[in-house]
C-alpha cells in the first residue's frame, strides 16, 4: 500500500470525507447533481492532500482529456497514443523509482499520494475504451471522477470505464439493511487491518530472519497476511461506495480457497485481473490467433499470459523480486493449462467430472496452490524486503 493512503486511512481527513460524500451524495436525487457533488468531494480530498499542487494534477487531467477527444476523432491518432503511453509509462516509472532517489521527494509524495499507478491503469482503460467507440469522451467531471475516486484512490479496486459509463451512481434509497451491508463491509476491512493483521505481525514475523520450520510458517502466515491487509483496503472502500451509492467493485472472493492458480486469479486482486485481461492478454491474444499458419490457442494463451504478469509484476514493483514474482505466477498459470488440457485429453467426460468432484483433491489441490503463492512471495518478501 502506498503510504499516504495509510496515513489517510487511520486519520480524520479521510472519514470526515468519507461521511461527507455518503451525506451529499444521498441527498442528490439526480445524474448532474451526483456528478458535481463527487467530483467536488473528489478534488476536496486531494486538495487537503497536496494543496495547491492539486492544480497540477487538474492540469494533466485537462490534457489527458484533450487526448482523448483527438484520439476519438482519429487525427494522428496512432502518434498520440503512442506519446500518450510514453508519457504514462515514463511518470510510471518515476512513481515506482521515487522511494530510492532523495531528490524526487516532492514529485514521489506527490504520485504516491494519488495513488498514481492505479491513475495510470484507469487512464489506459478509459483510452481503450474511447478509441474502440465503446464509450464516448467522458465529460470533464465525468473524467475526474473516474480517475480520482478518493475512496479507490490508492488502492484500488480498479474500476471498469465502461462499467462506469454505464452506470457511475446508484439511485437506490438508502435503506436500514444497506446501511447495515455497508457499516459492516467497512468494520470487517478494519478490524482485519487494524486488529488481526496487527495480531499476526506481533506473534509471527521476525523480518523472515528465522530458519527451518520457523522460517516456513513466517513465509506462510505472510501470505495471509498479505491477504488480508490488502483485501481490508478494498472491503473499506467497498463498504463506503456502498453507503455512498459509488458502484464500487468486489476485488476479492476468498482467493485463498482457489483450488489452482486461474481460480486463485478469478478471486485475488479482481479488478487488477479483468483490467489484465482486457488491455493486455486478450490484444496479445487476437494478435497471434490472427497469424498465418496452423491455429495454436493454447500456446498463444501461454504467451500472452507471460508477457501478461510479468507486466503485472513490474507494475507492484520496478524490482529483482516482483519480476520473480510475475514470472513465477506465469509459468504456473501455463503449467495449470496445459495440465487442465492433459486431464480432458486422458480422462472421459465422466472421469473428469469425478475428479473435479472429488474433495480429497479439491484439498491437497487448494494446499498446492497456496503453498506455491506463498513460495512467489518469497522474492518479494525476502529477497527485496518488502512487506505490505
Amino acid at each position: 500500500m502506498t503510504p499516504g493512503y495509510d496515513i489517510a486511512v487511520n486519520g480524520l481527513l479521510f472519514w470526515g470525507v468519507a461521511i461527507a460524500a455518503i451525506v451529499i451524495l444521498n441527498l442528490c436525487t439526480t445524474q448532474r447533481t451526483k456528478t458535481w457533488a463527487f467530483a467536488a468531494v473528489n478534488l476536496a480530498f486531494l486538495w487537503f492532500l497536496l494543496g495547491a499542487t492539486t492544480l497540477a494534477v487538474l492540469g494533466a487531467m485537462g490534457l489527458f482529456y484533450v487526448c482523448l477527444r483527438l484520439a476519438a476523432s482519429d487525427r494522428e491518432a496512432a502518434f498520440l497514443l503512442t506519446a500518450v503511453g510514453l508519457v504514462l509509462l515514463a511518470l510510471f516509472i518515476v512513481n515506482k523509482l521515487q522511494a530510492r532517489i532523495d531528490s524526487f521527494a516532492t514529485v514521489g509524495k506527490l504520485l504516491s499520494l494519488v495513488g498514481f499507478s492505479f491513475m495510470v491503469l484507469r487512464c489506459i482503460d478509459v483510452l481503450r475504451a474511447v478509441r474502440t467507440k465503446r464509450t464516448p469522451v467522458p465529460k470533464p467531471l465525468d473524467l475526474v471522477n473516474y480517475l480520482a475516486p478518493f475512496h479507490m484512490l490508492a488502492a484500488g479496486p480498479i474500476a471498469s470505464f465502461e462499467d462506469h459509463a454505464r452506470k457511475p451512481f446508484d439511485f437506490a434509497p438508502l435503506a436500514f439493511e444497506r446501511v447495515i451491508q455497508g457499516v459492516e463491509l467497512i468494520t470487517r476491512g478494519l478490524f482485519n487491518k487494524f486488529v488481526v493483521c496487527y495480531i499476526l505481525d506481533k506473534l509471527f514475523f521476525n523480518d523472515f530472519q528465522s530458519t527451518g520450520p520457523a522460517f516456513v510458517l513466517e513465509m506462510l502466515v505472510f501470505t495471509l497476511y498479505s491477504y488480508l491487509d490488502f483485501s481490508a483496503y478494498s472491503m473499506i472502500a467497498l463498504g463506503i461506495g456502498y453507503l455512498a451509492g459509488v458502484p464500487t467493485p468486489i476485488n476479492f472472493r476468498n482467493p485463498l480457497i482457489g483450488r489452482n492458480l486461474i481460480d486463485f486469479w478469478d478471486r485475488w486482486h479482481i479488478s487488477l485481473s479483468n483490467f489484465v485481461k482486457n488491455n493486455v492478454f486478450m490484444p496479445i491474444y487476437i494478435t497471434l490467433m490472427r497469424r498465418p499458419g496452423p491455429s495454436r490457442p493454447l500456446f498463444y494463451a501461454s504467451i500472452a499470459t507471460m508477457v501478461s504478469f510479468v507486466l503485472v509484476g513490474l507494475w507492484h514493483g520496478l524490482s529483482l523480486g516482483w519480476f520473480v514474482w510475475g514470472s513465477l505466477h506465469a509459468v504456473g498459470l501455463v503449467v495449470v493449462r496445459y495440465y487442465g488440457q492433459f486431464l480432458q485429453q486422458k480422462l472421459s467426460p465422466a472421469a473428469l467430472a469425478s475428479y473435479r468432484k472429488s474433495p480429497a483433491i479439491r484439498v491437497v489441490a487448494t494446499v498446492v496452490t497456496y503453498a506455491y503463492v506463498t513460495m512467489a512471495f518469497y522474492p518479494v518478501a525476502v529477497l527485496s524486503q518488502v512487506k505490505q
